[in-house]
């Protein structure tokens, strides 16, 4: 449900309110993605270490990117909100099971990094 919260507010309240504010779309991609990975600051109060929710920060900006592409290439919330509970699910069911790392968690990664960097291609041209 907090993935689902996520992109509700990231992608959906964010990214229409500021289109519809007159922003154009490298202000609606960099303000949705920093406020995303933003987000994901307060783990440090809640135990994780400075080190590591500063990765999650950095790499929550890259995920960002590429639910927001999803939008772009969708037109539709729903997909980014499927592919978020699945990225959850891989990341964050590992953590609470303390499970290995399955191969499945690292390719869902893998995938959304490729997504983002291609974004980010698209976006800068």
């Amino acid at each position: 449900c907090v993935g689902f919260a996520e992109e509700l507010v990231t992608r959906g309240q964010l990214v229409v309110g500021l289109r519809e504010a007159g922003a154009n779309g490298w202000v609606v991609w960099l303000v949705s993605s920093v406020l995303f990975a933003a987000l994901h600051g307060i783990n440090v109060l809640f135990g994780q270490s400075r080190q590591s929710t500063a990765t999650q920060v950095v790499m929550t900006f890259f995920a960002g990117t590429a639910f927001y592409v999803t939008l772009l290439a969708t037109g539709s919330l729903l997909v980014g909100m499927a592919l978020h509970a699945l990225w959850d699910l891989a990341t964050l069911g590992l953590l609470a099971t303390g499970g290995k790392q399955r191969p499945v968690a690292g390719f869902i990664g893998l995938g959304a990094f490729a997504l983002a960097t291609g974004a980010m291609v698209v976006i800068l041209i």
